[in-house]
């Protein structure tokens, strides 16, 4: 037995109704003060069920006649899973099912204290579950949602959820019903969240994820082929912040009181085996092993290693690199000067780190989790 995306439709005798749950033949309508069950999906082809109130097509905003929920309308800790890039009207109930639940880049302990979890689309509520089990994927390759996800250590640390309630074909609870069809644009955390995966808390308030309460804490591992398409969604995600738009290669520009700093270069391209800068006059280039990052400037101005470089045991430089011919920013780990290798205008950065964890919003705190130093 399966839920399909509930709508609003409308019976010439019974009046308006919520599609609360399908299965392969049936589809159970709830009117005011009773429930209904018709044929699937004939009911609806034949016309003895038409839609009322609102529908959601691929590609459109949320109908002008939903409703919105409130800050205070929201009574539960709620995960809030936006699936704009998967959801199509109409689709089969276990593909929004599947859609909905995963896999996704988030925290297993944050995740199991949400009572529901809702499955958005451009700020439209079509499917509300109530998670039962939240699973690790490397730890539960049995139970992916599905069978086209191949697993690497870029997503192995995914999770995902099981409702028992979605798949022993039970209707929706009441509070699920109150929840489904409504719009959540009227809540601030639909404004401000640019990531597929927010919380909420009684009474509206929004927790992004990693959030709780007063403390954020991220852990990036460079084994895990982090990678951003941007500069800022980079400092976004790892740092906490919420810029747009533009930012420079090196953050942060200005501030140099945190103990750390991240910088983005583009590696160099070779040609006619010779390496040609990708960048102001800069050659950038990392080894094989990731362990040594160099730049080299190769312009007209003098440039002095102690102009660049600061106390190397107490500012390391997180390093996202982007390859030659282009694509994503890739953590490469974090790295401090090399005053050995260095000279003007030539700059060594060895590895110290793969795995840091960064604390704060924004993150002021840094602790270099594998420290080769040690």
């Amino acid at each position: 037995m399966d839920m399909t995306v509930p709508i609003k439709v409308h019976h010439k005798e019974y009046g308006d109704g919520e599609v609360i749950k399908t299965t392969a033949e049936k589809i159970y309508v709830k009117f005011s003060g009773k429930q209904m069950i018709f044929p699937y999906p004939e009911a609806l082809e034949k016309g003895y069920l038409t839609a009322s109130g609102f529908s959601v097509n691929k590609g459109a905003a949320p109908h002008e006649d939903s409703e919105f929920l409130l800050p205070e309308d929201i009574k539960h800790r709620i995960i809030v899973i936006k699936i704009n890039q998967r959801y199509e009207s109409g689709m089969n109930p276990d593909d929004l099912y599947n859609s909905v639940r995963g896999i996704w880049k988030a925290s297993k302990d944050r995740a199991e204290k949400a009572d529901y979890a809702f499955g958005v689309y451009q700020s439209q509520i079509v499917a509300v579950y109530k998670p039962t089990e939240w699973y690790v994927c490397k730890e539960a390759q049995d139970r992916l949602p599905r069978k086209d996800i191949v697993l690497s250590s870029k997503n192995e640390n995914r999770i995902f959820f099981e409702d028992e309630s979605y798949e022993q074909g039970l209707p929706l609870d009441d509070n699920q019903q109150f929840y489904m069809g409504k719009s959540i644009s009227k809540l601030t955390m639909n404004k401000k969240s640019q990531n597929p995966i927010t919380y909420l808390e009684p009474g509206g308030e929004q927790l992004t994820e990693a959030d709780d309460a007063n403390s954020r804490e991220v852990i990036i591992d460079a084994s895990e082929m982090i990678e951003y398409g941007s500069i800022y969604e980079a400092i976004n995600s790892v740092t906490g912040t919420e810029y747009t738009g533009w930012m420079k290669a090196v953050w942060p520009s200005g501030n140099k009181s945190l103990p750390y700093c991240i910088w983005f270069p583009k590696l160099a391209e070779t040609k006619n085996g010779k390496a040609v800068p990708a960048a102001n006059n800069c050659i950038n280039t990392i080894s094989a092993d990731w362990n040594e990052v160099i730049y080299e400037y190769v312009g007209d101005k003098q440039q002095n290693v102690d102009d660049r470089q600061e106390d190397p045991n107490s500012v390391p430089t997180l390093i996202f690199a982007k390859e030659p011919k282009g694509g994503p920013y890739i953590f490469r780990g974090a790295y401090i000067p090399d005053s050995e290798k260095s000279r003007n205008n030539y700059y060594v950065s060895k590895r110290i780190g793969t795995r840091i964890k960064l604390s704060g919003k924004p993150a002021d705190q840094i602790e270099i989790l594998d420290d080769f130093r040690s």
